[in-house]
């Protein structure tokens, strides 16, 4: 093998390495506020969050790919959904006992994602649920990763995280998927389409995609400086 073909390996891998998974990551859980923790619930084939005793639904709790602690930081803003997702249907999953189901939305066709800063700023986001997913005890919102929230406001500047969560999903796209257990035990999404669930606690990911032309155009800057080494090294012909 060349030096020339080990020194593109490299680079390239350098570079895949480091920005396959650029985007900003929020990972959210239920929020506690005003003596109560935030739900899910499933009643009668609708997916429902309920808030907590101060009216949240969940919480930024971790950030990955952001400003870190401080300033800027998105780490701890509250937020809420508006509306609920409703299935109608379930089929077989991949496995014995899995169940998937079509969501759709049950609030006029929007449902709304928001987030509060510190300043009381607020970002916003349309959001669709896709699909609900059920493995083992484990219920799942999106679970294919599907691109699911569009039409971003943010009506601040300071908190760099959730500025940079609109700009790159508006760039790229942007999603959410939530986790949570389905109770009582034992409980289908078949049965939960004429019952009443228990309520969970609940987490979840938002997640930007990458904008696609801009990787590309730094993929061409990897190839060109590896090019540039060629030439620059390459021996002379006799």
């Amino acid at each position: 093998m060349s030096k020339f073909t080990l020194v593109m390996a490299a680079v390239i891998g350098v570079f895949a390495g480091t920005h396959a998974d650029a985007g900003i990551t929020l990972g959210i859980g239920g929020s506690m506020g005003g003596g109560s923790a935030a739900q899910m619930v499933i009643d009668h084939g609708e997916v429902k969050f309920l808030a907590d005793g101060a009216g949240n639904h969940f919480t930024i709790q971790t950030v990955t790919g952001g400003v870190g602690a401080g300033i800027g930081s998105a780490f701890n803003a509250r937020g809420q959904i508006d509306g609920s997702f409703k299935y109608t249907s379930v089929t077989p999953g991949p496995g014995p006992g899995d169940e998937v189901a079509t969501l759709q939305n049950t609030s006029g066709g929007i449902n709304t994602l928001s987030f509060t800063d510190v300043a009381g700023n607020t970002l916003t986001a349309n959001i669709s649920g896709i699909n609900l997913t059920k493995i083992g005890s484990t219920g799942g919102i999106n679970f294919t990763s599907t691109i699911n929230l569009s039409a971003f406001s943010y009506s601040g500047a300071a908190n760099t995280d959730l500025l940079r969560f609109k700009t790159e999903a508006e760039a790229g796209g942007g999603f959410a998927t939530f986790t949570f257990q389905i109770l009582p035990t034992g409980s289908s999404l078949e049965s939960l389409l004429t019952s009443v669930g228990e309520p969970a606690t609940f987490s979840g990911t938002l997640k930007t995609v990458p904008e696609p032309g801009s990787m590309a155009l730094a993929f061409s800057g990897v190839v060109m400086l590896g090019l540039g080494y060629y030439r620059k090294h390459r021996r002379p012909l006799a």
